[in-house]
């Protein structure tokens, strides 16, 4: 069974030599793996960058949780406290104040890619 047929130009056949095929084969292979890895850096790239912006956020916030708690709980006199600490490499500005019923905790910090975020939380007095 013959599963190609041969190319054949005046009774020669053609592709006879295969130095041609081996240099195209060899150019593909290089160009598929160049556009993998080309593809595949930028993108653990960003995925890395994200991860460490999603690590920091929750570090920041369950900081800033913690901060709180004395003001719901204890019944710790407060107009306005305004402060700046460090969590794990970034500094981060802490905003506590009263709201009526309600202590509100704003945590501010620039993240990774060099972007300020904020992150609020709110607790009833007891």
């Amino acid at each position: 069974m013959i599963l190609f047929y041969p190319l054949v130009k005046d009774g020669k056949e053609l592709l006879n030599d295969k130095k041609g095929f081996v240099l195209v084969e060899a150019l593909v292979t290089i160009t598929i793996i160049l556009t993998t890895v080309s593809i595949i850096i930028p993108s653990s790239i960003i995925v890395k960058k994200e991860r460490q912006v999603l690590i920091d956020q929750q570090r920041i916030v369950t900081k800033l949780h913690d901060l709180i708690q004395p003001y719901i709980w204890d019944s710790k006199p407060l107009d306005k406290d305004s402060f700046s600490i460090k969590v794990k490499d970034r500094l981060v500005t802490i905003d506590i104040s009263s709201e009526q019923k309600l202590i509100k905790g704003c945590a501010q910090w620039e993240n990774v890619k060099q972007k300020t975020e904020t992150f609020c939380l709110y607790g009833f007095k007891k």
